[in-house]
Formats: C-alpha cells, structure tokens, sequence
C-alpha cells in the first residue's frame, strides 16, 4: 500500500503557513497537520537571508537582519509574477534584477559570491 501526501503553503507577504494532509494511522482518512518551526510556531516570518556561512529563514533573519539588510530576500510573491524589477526593487532590501528566464530575481551574496535567485527558488528554500 502507498502513502500519499499533499503539500499545501499559504504563501503570505509577510507570514507564511506549510501544512500537509496524509493518511490517518488507523481509518485511512486524511489528516491535515499543519507544520510547526523550532519554535513551535506555525506561522512563521516570510523572510530568507544569505550570508557567508549560511541560508537563514523567519525568525532566525529577524535577529540578524540589520547586520546585513542587502542579502534579506522578503515579499515574495510580489516577485513571483512577472513584471518590471525596477517597480518592485522598491518593496526589497536586497538588489532585484531580470532573472535568466525573464522574471524578476532577487540579487544576494552568499557565501562570498554574487548569486541570483528567482522568487520560486528562493520560495524552494523555505
């Protein structure tokens, strides 16, 4: 018997929220779990920063952010559609740019080099 899984993300402009609906353990039918971060919390902070030793999400950026406001990826679905970078450089900290495949891709230093990331990589991350 195979055990299938369905992935939902509400993705926010400022929150975010992941949950999942799989079979019970013991009628089969589905169970939604909505899934919880170190912190045990549920929704958590729709942010993502890159630095010279990591990748860092929600909370963990908040602490760190003012140290390095040009690697802070934030409003992501803004970016997730396409349109012109120069309009929606104005909601981001870091450099926005055309991406390789026409839509607007956040630009960041990570790990000491410059690196270009779309919206729906970034959103991968999470």
């Amino acid at each position: 018997m195979t055990s299938n899984a369905v992935l939902g993300i509400d993705l926010g402009t400022e929150c975010s929220t992941v949950a999942f609906v799989g079979r019970g353990p013991l009628d089969g039918k589905g169970v939604v779990d909505v899934v919880q971060d170190d912190q045990s919390q549920r929704r958590v902070e729709t942010l993502v920063m890159f630095s010279d030793r990591a990748r860092s999400f929600a909370h963990m950026v908040r602490a760190q952010m003012k140290s390095n406001l040009k690697n802070v990826c934030r409003d992501l679905k803004h970016l997730l559609v396409k349109g012109g970078p120069a309009v929606l450089s104005t909601w981001q900290l870091c450099g926005v740019g055309e991406g390789d495949d026409g839509y607007p891709a956040f630009q960041v230093t990570h790990r000491g080099t410059p690196r270009q990331f779309s919206a729906i990589q970034v959103v991968g991350m999470m």
